[in-house]
């Protein structure tokens, strides 16, 4: 999903001076909740004034919304708990809001069908969020506590680099099961678009951890030639001083390739990042609108598929910081220069070197 919309962009004004305050992005996601409860109170009124407000209030709510998600962004205060109460209170704010409109309509041509419909709207909305949490305790929590075992058991007492290999593409195949199943459970509206030579999300920032970072570095040792890992070298290290510092809404701006684009497609597919595989998109035409408008326009994703990968990927997070490694997102194209240049990166990384410090999220 893209981060650079026009709305993000407005919310992200006003959230930038909060990054260094007290002000968490669950204070932000309490004030959406209490401008949703006040926007339907509005709306229920059914005066024609008192819906003008109800609109404009449900405006500051809708800003809200995405004002929170962008403050854990900046801040990386992103935590599963925060995801949690940032949908509840999405799905109670939608909900009531539409029973405050059907309410408020009683007077109108439809009657008590207005409300009826309004109620029905309503608890339809509330019945995708339990049904999204239902999943999340089924499949997620699950795949999290799993692959945070499975973390920390291959990490104990610094390991070995075969171990932690392994465990990395232990990690990426139960972030695949884990997505088909909860795909099969749920099925996406249409038919997931994704596929070979349709690169156009992989023009962004992407971070990953220090394990997915070796693992790619590791393919491309066993899998390329000695000349064409010399010459990506040298594009990692141009597009590094091309990007270095640069947030996610600058990177957008730039619009530059992933360097492990080939043909328009990945090249290295097997051991693509966490990140990469949480992203599915519907419409490619969507995907090819955003990519011209540098990440400005919206891309329908499958939800539940990135909050199924994202399970997994903070299992692995949490099975590191067991372990008593620092937990740590880094930029892909610095750390994977990093990993590229030294030939022992896993094995000083395990034992505990700062290696990606400077390719720090």
């Amino acid at each position: 999903m893209s981060h650079n919309t026009w709305i993000h962009r407005i919310v992200r004004v006003g959230v930038r001076p909060l990054v260094s305050t007290a002000v968490s992005p669950n204070h932000l996601t309490t004030l959406r909740l209490a401008t949703g409860l006040a926007a339907m109170a509005a709306f229920a009124v059914g005066d024609p004034a008192w819906r003008a407000w109800g609109a404009a209030i449900f405006v500051v709510s809708v800003l809200l919304d995405r004002a929170d998600g962008e403050l854990a962004r900046l801040a990386d205060k992103r935590s599963p708990g925060g995801h949690r109460y940032d949908l509840a209170a999405d799905s109670l704010c939608n909900s009531v809001i539409f029973l405050g409109l059907g309410y408020g309509l009683r007077d109108g041509d439809f009657g008590l069908w207005a409300t009826a419909m309004g109620l029905v709207a309503g608890v339809a909305v509330a019945a995708i969020l339990a049904l999204t949490l239902r999943l999340e305790a089924l499949e997620g929590a699950r795949a999290a506590e799993a692959q945070r075992a499975a973390a920390a058991k291959a990490l104990a007492g610094r390991g070995s680099v075969a171990r932690l290999l392994r465990m990395m593409k232990d990690a990426l195949a139960r972030v695949e099961r884990v997505v088909g199943r909860v795909n099969k459970l749920v099925p996406p509206p249409r038919p997931i678009a994704c596929g070979p030579g349709c690169p156009f999300c992989c023009h962004i920032r992407l971070t990953a951890s220090p394990p997915e970072i070796l693992l790619v570095a590791d393919h491309l040792r066993r899998t390329w030639p000695e000349d064409r890992l010399a010459a990506l070298r040298k594009k990692l290290a141009n597009l590094d001083r091309l990007t270095r510092g640069k947030d996610a809404e600058a990177r957008e701006a730039m619009r530059l390739p992933c360097p492990m684009l080939v043909d328009n497609s990945c090249g290295v597919h097997a051991v693509r990042p966490i990140s990469c595989r949480a992203v599915a998109s519907v419409d490619v035409a969507a995907c090819r609108r955003a990519y011209a408008s540098r990440m400005t326009e919206p891309v329908p994703q499958v939800a539940l598929q990135l909050t199924a990968a994202n399970a997994v990927g903070y299992g692995l997070y949490a099975g590191l910081a067991d372990a008593g490694y620092p937990v740590e997102n880094v930029e892909f194209i610095a750390a994977l220069r990093i990993a590229l240049e030294e030939d022992d990166a896993a094995r000083r990384w395990l034992h505990g070197e700062p290696l990606f410090e400077a390719a720090g999220d």
